[in-house]
């Protein structure tokens, strides 16, 4: 994908079937972050929206009537004069958003109240060394297990 013929790239993923904008946008977005490409044009297109995006956007604008479109050029346009990638911005609003709060409840709370969102996040970090700590021990076991498998 050429940085600047995202509209071409967006239209030929959506002529595969079951391929939408926003899955279209997925990919694209995903390559532009992976391979640190910073389009000029059509920078819309590289903003998947799903509900998500969707709640952030329309709670931080204050607005229900924003198409898709829109939302996406919101983002744009916001990143920019913050001088912030928009795609890992998506890509943080996301996961913030899905796996961090999960719910709309606990987003708005977010939106409205830094300090609450920042103790999701440091409730998620917590899980998430646990989790990884337990995989590791349960990976020893397993290792100790084949061992003596292995050599018993």
């Amino acid at each position: 994908m050429n940085k600047d013929q995202i509209k071409a790239a967006h239209d030929r993923l959506k002529r595969i079937r079951g391929v939408g904008n926003k899955i279209a946008s997925l990919f694209l977005r995903d390559v532009a972050v992976n391979y640190n490409l910073t389009p000029i044009k059509d920078r819309w297109l590289l903003q998947p929206v799903d509900i998500w995006i969707r709640r952030i956007v329309q709670s931080l604008n204050n607005s229900s009537e924003m198409d898709n479109r829109a939302i996406a050029e919101w983002i744009v346009d916001r990143c920019k004069e913050c001088n912030i990638n928009p795609e890992r911005c998506n890509q943080g609003m996301w996961y913030f958003a899905a796996r961090i709060a999960g719910s709309d409840f606990e987003l708005e709370q977010s939106l409205q109240d830094m300090n609450y969102a920042r103790n999701l996040l440091k409730n998620h970090i917590s899980v998430l060394k646990t989790s990884s700590s337990a995989a590791i021990e349960l990976e020893s076991q397993l290792n100790n297990w084949l061992f003596a498998e292995l050599c018993g």
